[in-house]
């Protein structure tokens, strides 16, 4: 991790680097009243040109909005950001875990496990949506497991920003935002962590079983009209897991 010296945006201390993103720097910050955040910044290009194009600002300011409304025990909390700063950034709350990606390099889940991480990831994306953001960006990068439990981090304005790496393995394939997209990367994650494969093909459901095969399968149907709604979803899987 670097340490920046003192550096502040948006007020907050930046303590260290935690990653990069595409274009975008990740840092663990401390708040004025001490608490700790993770700031998501957007530098300018190498010729100085500006983050983000203008005519995308009112949509970021919107999304941004939108995610500072998500209230869900498995999401982190957006606290803040300025998306028209001469230096972007976006505030989250400080999970402390690690990430889906990180723990499918030990292996795939199974079992009951994987029941309730698919619901608990449906009802964070159930509220993402509800709040009006219009797409996640969700990855397996953006999902921490910790001491505390489930969290979605990194979604809407930070994880879909323009300078934001692309991960087009888990956008539907009509690509354009809506629910069915939504309930599309649901099912990408879902057969990822089933299958220990963090870019698993979309037909690869073969770790799959029983009720959440077929919810999954429909989930990443083509047809963004056959899939389920999120509600649906996340009604499934508040029933008792399988097995």
């Amino acid at each position: 991790m670097g340490t920046p010296s003192e550096e502040q945006i948006g007020g907050n201390t930046l303590i260290a680097e935690l990653g990069r993103d595409g274009d975008a720097v990740i840092y663990l910050a401390r708040t004025p009243a001490g608490w700790q955040v993770v700031v998501r910044t957007f530098a300018a290009d190498a010729a100085g040109e500006a983050a983000f194009d203008a005519a995308a600002l009112p949509g970021l300011e919107r999304d941004l909005a939108a995610s500072r409304r998500v209230g869900s025990p498995f999401v982190a909390g957006v606290l803040g950001g300025d998306v028209r700063a001469a230096r972007p950034y976006v505030v989250r709350a400080h999970v402390e875990g690690e990430t889906l990606g990180q723990a499918l390099e030990r292996g795939p889940f199974a079992g009951p496990g994987l029941w309730r991480m698919a619901g608990e990831i449906a009802a964070g994306l159930h509220a993402i949506y509800q709040a009006g953001v219009r797409r996640s960006g969700l990855t397996p990068d953006s999902v921490t497991l910790g001491p505390q439990g489930l969290r979605i981090t990194d979604f809407g304005p930070a994880a879909t920003a323009p300078l934001a790496a692309p991960r087009p393995e888990y956008v539907a394939p009509e690509q354009e935002p809506s629910q069915a997209a939504e309930v599309f990367t649901w099912g990408r994650i879902v057969a990822c962590a089933a299958s220990g494969n963090p870019s698993p093909a979309a037909e690869d459901l073969d770790a799959l079983d029983g009720p959440l095969r077929e919810l999954v399968s429909a989930a990443v149907d083509a047809n963004p009209a056959a899939r389920p709604g999120l509600d649906e979803v996340v009604a499934v899987l508040r029933g008792a897991p399988m097995a």
